[in-house]
C-alpha cells in the first residue's frame, strides 16, 4: 500500500549535496519534516533554507560519519529537535579512482570507513528511535551504487564498499523483517553531482579531466525522485535507470563481459 510521507521525519547522512542534497528537498515537497547532517554546516544551512523558502521544515546538525559519537549525536539532535524518526537515508560516501594495488592501506582504511562503516554507524545509532516512532515508517536506506555489481578497473576499492554497503542491507532485510522494517538500498550510475570532482581532487587528477564516466548518466534529482517513490511504496532496490540492472545482470552471469566493459568504461585522463 501507499503510504503517506505527511509529518514523517527522515534523517539523511551526505545531505549538503548531491543525491542528499536533492533527496532532502523532494522529501520535503512529499511533506516529510527532514533532518540534515553532514560535515559541511554551511552547505547544510543553504539546503535547509532552500526547503525553507519552498514551505517545507528541516533542521541541520555537523556529523561526520566516520565517528559513531558524531553520527549518534546527530540522530539525538534530531529526536531532541522533532521528537521522532521514521527513515534513515544512509548517503555519505566518496570515491577514489587509483588502481586497486597503487593505494595505500591508509586509502583502503579511509574509503571503507566512511562508506562501509559510515553507514553501519548510521544505522546503528538510528535502529531505537526507528524502533519507538509510534506508526512509523521503519525504513532503512543505504546509498550503494550500480558498481555494488562489478569491479571497474582503477575504482577497486570504492566498488568493494558499495559491494559491501549492499551485503548489509541484504543481510539486515531478512534480520529485521519480523519487526516490519524495510531496508532498501540505491544504486544511482555516473549523477551529475561533486561527487567526480571530488573524487579527481583526491585521487590526483588535474582539473579540467572530463569528470564523469563514459555511458550513462543522471541527475541527482532523477535519483531523490526515485527514493521517494520507494519511501511511499518500499521495495528493496531503487535503480533510477532499471536497464541497468538487467544489464549488470548479464555481466553477473558472463563475467568476461564485465572486464571487457570495465576496461572500455576506465575512468579518462588527460
Amino acid at each position: 500500500m501507499k503510504r503517506d510521507l505527511t509529518g514523517k521525519v527522515l534523517a539523511i547522512t551526505g545531505a549538503s549535496s548531491g543525491i542528499g542534497a536533492a533527496t532532502a528537498l523532494e522529501a520535503a515537497r512529499a511533506g516529510m519534516v527532514v533532518s540534515l547532517g553532514a560535515r559541511r554546516v554551511e552547505k547544510l544551512e543553504e539546503v535547509k533554507q532552500q526547503i525553507e523558502v519552498a514551505g517545507g521544515r528541516a533542521v541541520a546538525f555537523q556529523c561526520d560519519v566516520t565517528d559513531p559519537d558524531s553520527v549518534q549525536a546527530f540522530i539525538d539532535q534530531t529526536l531532541e529537535a522533532l521528537g521522532r524518526l521514521d527513515a534513515v537515508y544512509a548517503n555519505a560516501g566518496y570515491g577514489l579512482v587509483r588502481k586497486v594495488l597503487d593505494m595505500t592501506e591508509d586509502e583502503h582504511r579511509a574509503i571503507f570507513e566512511t562508506n562501509y562503516f559510515g553507514t553501519m554507524h548510521t544505522v546503528r545509532a538510528a535502529m531505537a528511535a526507528l524502533r519507538e516512532a509510534e506508526g512509523g515508517l521503519r525504513h532503512i536506506i543505504i546509498c550503494s551504487s550500480c558498481v555494488s555489481e562489478i569491479g571497474l578497473p582503477e575504482m577497486g576499492a570504492y566498488c568493494a564498499t558499495k559491494a559491501a554497503q549492499d551485503g548489509l542491507a541484504g543481510a539486515l532485510r531478512g534480520e529485521l523483517m519480523d519487526e516490519g522494517f524495510s531496508v532498501t538500498t540505491v544504486h544511482p550510475v555516473g549523477t551529475k553531482t561533486e561527487f567526480f570532482t571530488t573524487a579527481a581532487e583526491q585521487s590526483g587528477y588535474r582539473p579540467k579531466r572530463r569528470l564523469l564516466p563514459d555511458g550513462p548518466n543522471q541527475t541527482p534529482e532523477q535519483v531523490a525522485r526515485a527514493i521517494v517513490r520507494a519511501l511511499r511504496r518500499p521495495r528493496p532496490e531503487v535503480w533510477p535507470l532499471p536497464w541497468v540492472r538487467w544489464s549488470l545482470g548479464v555481466v553477473t552471469a558472463f563475467p568476461s563481459i564485465g572486464v571487457w566493459a570495465g576496461r572500455r568504461h576506465q575512468p579518462p585522463r588527460e
